[in-house]
């Protein structure tokens, strides 16, 4: 279910922060990283789904990243690492896996993304395993032979686009918002809960 978060909401889960102690305050932070790298897993899943069948051009996003950005709410950033994935994520589904398992973080597997092929995969993905940002970005350089560079903060213009509608005259085609869906209708792409404790 779709939790709306408050001030009240905010300052109530500090409050009960405050009278546990450190042992359960350590594991129950590392259970909601869990959590939260399980959720990322998903939602890459997601959006590479989407940009196969092109779905954002149903809400008017001429580019994925326009889409992460206007519509999810992600950062130029986070979106960027999110797209870099989900475009080699059904090819590479391995540096997915590096990702959820924790050998690798989500930036380091966006900076990878671009630079896997079948042939060298296993190899970059083991030198990567537990590396920070700007290691990896030597690795990249060492391997390519190219020094990386800035990515531009330009983006294209976000344009909406007017989409013929193949919905009947009757038939609503309101899409709702990110975070908005009831509860059940959210897709969990495993096949229960206790999975996500067992991985």
């Amino acid at each position: 279910m779709h939790t709306t978060f408050t001030l009240a909401t905010i300052q109530d889960l500090h409050e009960k922060a405050t009278r546990l102690d450190g042992a359960i305050l350590h594991r129950f932070c590392g259970e909601w990283q869990h959590k939260e790298r399980f959720c990322q897993v998903q939602a890459i899943i997601l959006i590479a789904e989407i940009a196969q069948r092109n779905l954002h051009l149903d809400h008017g996003y001429m580019h994925l990243s326009d889409y992460c950005q206007q519509y999810l709410g992600l950062s130029e950033g986070e979106a960027w690492t999110r797209v870099q994935i989900a475009k080699v994520s059904k090819k590479f589904p391995e540096l997915v896996l590096a990702f959820a398992s924790g050998g690798i973080s989500l930036t380091v597997a966006g900076m990878l993304a671009r630079h896997l092929t079948p042939d060298n995969k296993d190899e970059l993905l083991s030198r990567a395993a537990g590396k920070s940002k700007r290691v990896v970005e030597e690795l990249l350089a060492a391997y390519t032979g190219v020094t990386p560079q800035p990515r531009s903060s330009l983006r294209p213009q976000y344009v909406p686009v007017k989409l013929e509608s193949t919905h009947s005259p009757n038939e609503s085609t309101e899409i709702a918002g990110p975070g908005t869906c009831a509860a059940g209708e959210l897709p969990c792409l495993t096949s229960s809960n206790s999975e996500i404790e067992g991985s």
